[in-house]
């Protein structure tokens, strides 16, 4: 049997707090409820059916991941291999505890089997105790319809705002998986954050205050891992330390129109920021110490979308107030330390399903730095974009997708072309190329253009 970790239990002991903690301090302010996926007027009409049943759902996963390059002798994987033979299963309890309140729980639980099949993986401690087995706490929340148009979901939940894929801008509740760049499936990508969502429900409007705590940063993959954020300075013998956010408790407001087959947002917000954001550099006793935290910053936006026939138009624009930028690689750990400043962020974008059977996506981002950018790590002027092609046969069993990414500040590029086919109702049979390129050494993708991988996935649904 697949040992529970320390770290996942205080991990999860802490989110339950966190979760009563919220309980507590939303009992002044009422109730409200909202979905990730869909419009929130047709979300609240699914999650709060008055007939709905106790259900159980599920599915079981393999994954068969092979690295095909050579990352170098930064990693612990320093040759062509296998990357990761990871089994995960996924559960789901959705119920109604009355005719006003339904719950939802999900956890997935993944064995990582790759360091014992792979005698060249010479993983560190940290990706064994962190990987080899784990307990991933997802949607554990309750949705209560207080009275018409208010509601309330509380709990351990996704919240996903705004209308850019590739750049956060207003879509700043949920934190993000990096564990493994540009392979985890798009569903995936946000991951849930102990928070209380008020919601009312007006005549073509709506008004959505979230608050969260202890939401933490994002996911990042541990010491030597192929995707270690920190693998330059861990080869510098440099030693990392993660202080607490200052301020754990994060707010939330959103305001959305609906008008003429589109949505129409302002989101406003007092928050942490979920990357790694530097504070100091330190010398002490021949060793150097580098202190990072979480930054607080605000920020103000706007997004929108546009459906007409066979289109959408979307497009988002934000400005982050007092945020900690990073200087230039070479000066992490000199006399530049990390600056404050503000920055405009836009995202302007296009989904066109007119090709038949296909369909078509593009986005364009940009982040102008207003202020003396000649110590830092990005550009005045931050550039990137997101394409992607989706193809679906006509019995609607085998689906292709490729998407193309540009990262922002020419960090890099990134390619995944993916293929699903659906065996028998419950059966699916997955694919998966991910190539990593980046030419310049100051790109932040630089030390993992040689991580490209290949996956293959059976995947059972019940």
């Amino acid at each position: 049997m697949s040992k529970i970790h320390p770290t996942g239990l205080q991990q999860l002991a802490k989110r339950t707090a966190a979760s009563c903690v919220l309980m507590i301090l939303s009992s002044s302010f009422c109730y409200g409820s909202d979905d990730f996926f869909e419009q929130l007027d047709v979300e609240i009409i699914d999650e709060l059916d008055k007939d709905a049943n106790h259900e159980f759902s599920g599915w079981a996963k393999q994954i068969f991941a092979y690295g095909y390059q050579d990352p170098g002798n930064l990693f612990s994987r320093k040759n062509s291999g296998l990357t990761s033979v990871a089994s995960s299963l996924q559960l789901r309890f959705d119920g109604a505890l009355s005719e006003r309140v339904n719950y939802r729980i999900a956890s997935r639980f993944i064995h990582e089997s790759v360091y014992r099949l792979n005698d060249d993986y010479l993983a560190t401690a940290a990706e064994i105790d962190d990987l080899e087995n784990r307990i991933d706490i997802k949607d554990v929340y309750l949705d209560i319809d207080i009275s018409s148009g208010l509601y309330l979901r509380l709990g351990n939940q996704i919240v996903a705002w705004g209308e850019a894929e590739t750049i956060n801008i207003t879509d700043l509740v949920a934190i993000r998986d990096q564990l493994i760049l540009g392979q985890a499936d798009l569903e995936d990508l946000r991951l849930q954050v102990p928070a209380a969502k008020l919601s009312y429900l007006m005549q073509g409007s709506s008004l959505e205050f979230v608050a969260t705590y202890e939401a933490g940063l994002d996911r990042f993959a541990p010491a030597g891992h192929e995707f270690d954020p920190f693998i330059r300075l861990r080869n510098e013998q440099v030693e990392l330390i993660e202080l607490d956010a200052a301020n754990k408790v994060e707010y939330f407001l959103r305001y959305s129109q609906f008008i003429n087959n589109g949505q129409y947002s302002v989101v406003i917000a007092d928050v942490n920021a979920n990357d790694l954001s530097g504070i100091a550099a330190l010398q002490s006793a021949g060793k150097v110490r580098l202190t990072y935290q979480a930054d607080r910053f605000q920020m103000l936006g706007f997004s929108a979308n546009y459906a007409h026939r066979l289109m959408v138009l979307k497009t988002e624009v934000g400005l982050h107030f007092n945020r900690t930028l990073a200087p230039k690689h070479n000066d992490i750990l000199g006399d530049n330390i990390w600056q404050e400043s503000d920055q405009l962020l836009a995202m302007l974008g296009l989904d066109y399903g007119g090709f038949g059977d296909a369909e078509v996506s593009v986005e364009l981002n940009y982040i102008h730095t207003p202020n003396n950018v000649q110590n830092l790590a990005v550009s005045r002027h931050q550039w990137g974009a997101n394409s992607r092609l989706f193809w679906q046969d006509t019995n609607e069993l085998l689906t292709l997708q490729l998407d193309w990414t540009h990262l922002l500040n020419d960090d890099g590029d990134i390619t995944r072309l993916t293929a699903n086919y659906e065996l028998a109702q419950s059966w699916t049979l997955g694919a998966l190329l991910v190539v990593y390129s980046a030419k310049n050494p100051t790109a932040g993708l630089y030390d993992y253009r040689h991580n490209d991988v290949f996956q293959l996935s059976v995947k059972y649904s019940f």
